[in-house]
């Protein structure tokens, strides 16, 4: 089957600076996974798996990935600058801008001018950001911003909401505007499913802290008041699956991933899912990742590696077309339905 693609999302790196605790790549905040290979993508391969006529047909380039920090890689304005010279593409950056210094940013800046922007992490207030975002300083990365907007660059920002944070945001954004940002987005994080806090440890394994989860309504999504239930009850789960269409993001905005070693998914959660190894921590979130495991093992999921292939034989293979089959033939498992799935609509009795 032809697999179009318009967007591409690449992970750059798989290291990074920072030890959120609610990020995978380490455990709570402390050490980094064992299963973790880290890495930076090379600029050779990025090339050869994605020639020029193939980049020309992009709208969109954007780095952010699951693991990594995409500043981490040294090459990574340099894969910037690819994409931007083969094509018309916007660009987007995620990062937690507490990486480089202004100079690398002021040339990034230069680089990005009218054609995309970056959006920086930033969880709070000084003092209140650092609180998840450990490793990262709140002022460097106001220092790297605006050498970076100075240059011509566009900044926005992103803030996880926590309890600790929940009652500052409007400062935040103030604070943040005022510093030249054009955004500030607010997100609630699913990350806690039916826990209101997690233990915060070091590297050693001992706690340090609570991290909360927010108390405002508008932070805490419905889904994840279901999640418990579906992960106990796994006929609660068929009858959700049964009950929901896709409209996946990868086949509505012909979107395609590529992880640090050229692994190719149709979104970071499905590389996520297929990536990581199962555990036996029997929380909600290891038994719904479980389920999922599960599904996609029933179905044959992996992701095909680039390796000497280019993108569009990579796309043509065997292993494509049975990742492809998931959403022609409307067969879900759980981290398709959970991100992309919608509610079946009831038939029209006048029909």
């Amino acid at each position: 089957m032809y697999y179009p693609v318009r967007v591409l999302h690449a992970e750059l790196s798989s290291r990074c600076n920072a030890s959120c605790p609610q990020c995978m790549r380490n455990q709570q905040g402390g050490q980094v996974q064992p299963w973790l290979k880290q890495a930076n993508m090379r600029l050779a391969d990025f090339t050869r798996w994605f020639p020029p006529e193939w980049i020309s047909q992009l709208d969109m380039f954007y780095a952010c990935g699951n693991y990594g920090e995409p500043a981490m890689n040294r090459e990574c304005a340099e894969i910037f600058d690819y994409v931007l010279a083969h094509s018309g593409a916007q660009v987007r950056l995620h990062t937690n801008g507490s990486v480089r210094n202004p100079a690398w940013w002021s040339r990034l800046g230069e680089l990005f001018a009218n054609r995309g922007e970056v959006i920086f992490g930033i969880d709070g207030l000084p003092g209140q950001h650092e609180i998840h975002r450990r490793g990262t300083d709140w002022y460097k990365i106001m220092e790297n911003a605006q050498a970076f907007m100075a240059s011509g660059g566009t900044a926005s920002a992103t803030c996880l909401v926590f309890k600790h944070n929940q009652h500052d945001l409007d400062q935040l954004e103030n604070q943040l505007r005022e510093r030249g940002f054009s955004r500030v987005d607010f997100f609630g994080t699913g990350r806690f499913l039916n826990d209101e806090r997690m233990s915060v440890r070091n590297t050693q394994g001992d706690h340090e802290y609570w991290l909360e989860r927010a108390t405002l309504p508008a932070f805490r999504g419905a889904m994840h008041r279901l999640a418990p239930h579906m992960a106990k009850h796994p006929q609660l789960t068929q009858s959700y699956l049964s009950q929901i269409e896709l409209a996946p993001s990868c086949l509505v905005n012909q979107e395609l991933y590529v992880n640090v070693f050229g692994a190719l998914a149709p979104c970071c959660f499905m590389a996520g899912l297929l990536s990581e190894p199962r555990d036996n921590t029997g929380d909600i979130a290891s038994l719904l990742k479980q389920f999922s495991k599960d599904q996609a093992a029933e179905r044959g999921l992996t992701m095909p590696l680039m390796g000497k292939r280019t993108v569009t034989e990579t796309l043509e293979s065997r292993e494509w077309d049975i990742m492809q089959r998931l959403w022609h033939d409307n067969l879900p498992v759980m981290t398709c339905a959970w991100h992309c799935g919608q509610k079946r609509k009831a038939p029209d009795a006048a029909q």
